[in-house]
């Protein structure tokens, strides 16, 4: 008999471990649409138009909140907690005009008038771009890099640009383009 309990101890152990863990699971819930802040909805129907959402939550990460976005056309969008963007991942198109800053986008046309961008993260101090170019041939995938400094004379900010060819596995998954 003290066997059989000792054999059970560990499986009830575990069951008990399991049922404290639901309460725990209180970082991150599903919300809808109305739920995201008010920067947030301005944002989606600004850019994307017409097009429904198709998950929301809201999520705390290392104790931040940030809201996750999946709209119906594939798009993965990212807020702070104020409902400012911190990401835009069009997965199945390009980024709607005016996303990206304008002193960014005119440096990218100079650079690479043939590319499209797709993917764009807010970084500490800049911005990250991942672009496809269809012209020259071969194909080329890239991930840019945008410092943004002010300048001395003027409100706007001065682009610092560095180019990093894309992941192999980053690659394979735009490569419908």
């Amino acid at each position: 008999m003290k066997q059989k309990f000792l054999h059970m101890l560990p499986i009830v152990a575990l069951m008990m471990m399991a049922f404290s863990l639901q309460g725990c699971d209180r970082d991150e819930k599903t919300i809808d649409f109305s739920g995201l802040p008010q920067t947030a909805q301005q944002f989606i129907l600004r850019f994307f138009p017409g097009t429904e959402t198709a998950y929301s939550k809201w999520e705390k990460d290392d104790g931040r909140k940030e809201y996750e976005v999946l709209l119906s056309d594939g798009t993965e969008l990212k807020f702070d907690s104020s409902g400012v963007w911190l990401s835009v991942d069009c997965v199945f198109s390009t980024l709607p005009a005016g996303i990206i800053p304008a002193a960014i986008a005119d440096d990218m046309a100079l650079r690479y008038p043939d590319a499209r961008a797709y993917k764009i993260e807010k970084e500490p101090g800049g911005y990250e771009i991942s672009v496809f170019s269809i012209w020259p041939p071969p194909c080329k995938r890239l991930r840019l890099i945008f410092i943004t400094a002010p300048t001395a004379s003027s409100s706007e900010s001065s682009v610092i640009f560095r180019s990093v060819p894309c992941l192999k596995a980053e690659r394979a998954y735009h490569d419908k383009f």
